[in-house]
């Protein structure tokens, strides 16, 4: 489809609530009273298939997020964060940032989708950084809870100091197998979402989880794609929507970003298919701010119904 226009490293605590219902069936023995007539009387019996366990719930406190590493199959170490949600299993939604920054950037997003009520932000003054102002996202229903993951590109603490395409290639893929195996998450509602490097990101690292894991990712949404990390976005995403259980994916871009133009509009016509254009020439995180012909955390929340949310 076609759209123009603070914390310390902590523990979960787990709550098991468990309830079996059992029921009675009767039998009878005899029983005679005084006069010598026999009297029927029910035995008590369990029922041998008592009704199904509930499901368990699990509250996540007290900790706003948790910072860990990780390590690519060539052997670097990376940072990462994940902001658990509320209850448990949750479904996981895998952030990664664009050049000019690091995870940093993604932190009120990944605040906004674990809605448990935190955020670093603290004034008015977001230095020309909209994403980082919580003020204008929708807000989300109080039963909606994400666990998030965030990481840095390897050499991008701060912004990215040189482009590295064949390592963050390893760094995607290396991110979202080290999400996978995150206490609290449900390993069957994975979705990626990225900027720029992050959106080409998304789209890979979807894909290299349900090839370890078939299923596992439901869905990419990606912010000026440009074929970045060595692989061609449409082709990836066409790989993506050939599955058995078409992934959804959302490119979003600017017409006057030629790069990232050309890499969703080439992506072939799908029904798992969102792409969607800016009338303006910005790039990546820039397309996250208020006043915008589309509102972009608006298509996000429409995203997550339609992958983690959708049952």
């Amino acid at each position: 489809m076609m759209r123009q226009n603070m914390v310390k490293p902590g523990f979960l605590m787990m709550i098991l609530i468990l309830s079996i219902t059992t029921s009675c069936s009767a039998s009878t023995s005899g029983i005679v009273d005084e006069t010598g007539a026999a009297l029927q009387v029910e035995d008590e019996k369990v029922d041998p298939q008592p009704e199904p366990i509930q499901e368990a719930t699990v509250e996540v406190l007290p900790d706003a997020f948790i910072e860990m590493e990780f390590t690519t199959t060539d052997g670097r170490t990376l940072q990462g964060t994940y902001f658990p949600a509320s209850v448990s299993p949750a479904p996981l939604v895998i952030m990664m940032h664009w050049a000019p920054g690091d995870q940093s950037d993604m932190r009120e997003l990944a605040y906004w989708l674990q809605n448990r009520g935190f955020s670093d932000s603290q004034s008015n003054d977001f230095s020309g950084k909209p994403w980082l102002d919580p003020s204008w996202f929708p807000q989300l229903e109080k039963e909606r809870s994400y666990a998030v993951f965030t990481f840095t590109f390897d050499g991008c603490e701060g912004g990215c100091k040189s482009f590295e395409r064949a390592e963050w290639l390893l760094d995607a893929q290396a991110a979202v197998e080290a999400a996978y195996g995150l206490e609290g998450i449900d390993p069957t509602r994975i979705v990626t979402l990225g900027a720029s490097i992050g959106a080409d990101g998304a789209a890979d690292g979807c894909t290299h989880i349900n090839t370890l894991h078939p299923g596992s990712c439901r869905g990419a949404f990606s912010l000026s794609p440009g074929d970045y990390l060595t692989l061609n976005y449409a082709d990836v995403v066409e790989k993506l929507h050939a599955t058995a259980s078409p992934v959804i994916t959302y490119c979003l871009f600017a017409a006057g970003d030629a790069e990232s133009a050309t890499a969703c509009q080439s992506v072939p016509s799908s029904d798992a298919s969102e792409v969607i254009g800016y009338g303006s020439d910005l790039h990546g995180l820039m397309l996250v701010q208020p006043n915008l012909e589309h509102d972009t955390t608006a298509l996000m929340v429409e995203f997550l119904n339609a992958t983690i949310e959708k049952k």
